[in-house]
């Protein structure tokens, strides 16, 4: 009986302490990328992000999250005689740091980052097999100038009326 019971005891343990690590991501944030399509009609950006993910669903969300996140962030490359390089909306590393909690809540899953996609256009992702994951392309439209203008209400960055 006293075996049955230590037995018992360190299988809980196990289990106890092995649920206690950090949740393990569904997708992979540090290898993506975006590069621009077009400019898009009324204020948005038509960009191409791409993420790894462990199923293509969910490598097609974070594709959704990079897209937004590469226009705040990283901006992106212009096409030779169609358009320009864009500069990222947050132009320093102080802004972002200084504003964590505010990116943590925009960027989580479920996010603010959602109401400014107007358009995935999922119905032909480049999806190639990684590994045991999946690196999908996907082309999105983010309202850009509606992100400016929240970012700029909420403090994280100056209006571009502020001057320098």
């Amino acid at each position: 009986m006293k075996q049955l019971f230590i037995i018992l005891f360190l299988c809980a343990s196990v289990v106890l302490i092995s649920s206690c690590g950090a949740p393990k991501p569904a997708y992979n944030v540090v290898e993506s990328r975006i590069e621009g399509v077009d400019i898009g009609t009324d204020g948005t950006y038509l960009v191409k992000a791409y993420a790894y993910g462990n199923k293509v669903p969910v490598a097609m969300d974070a594709a959704k999250l990079e897209a937004v996140r590469g226009v705040v962030f990283k901006g992106f490359a212009g096409k030779s005689g169609h358009f320009s390089s864009q500069a990222p909306l947050v132009n320093s590393v102080s802004e972002k740091d200084s504003n964590k909690a505010f990116f943590d809540a925009f960027f989580a899953p479920g996010g603010e980052y959602l109401n400014y996609i107007n358009r995935a256009l999922d119905e032909s992702p480049e999806i190639t097999k990684v590994g045991k994951g999946y690196e999908v392309g996907l082309v999105v439209s983010v309202a850009k100038d509606r992100l400016r203008e929240y970012l700029e209400q909420k403090g994280v960055i100056k209006a571009l009326t502020e001057g320098f």
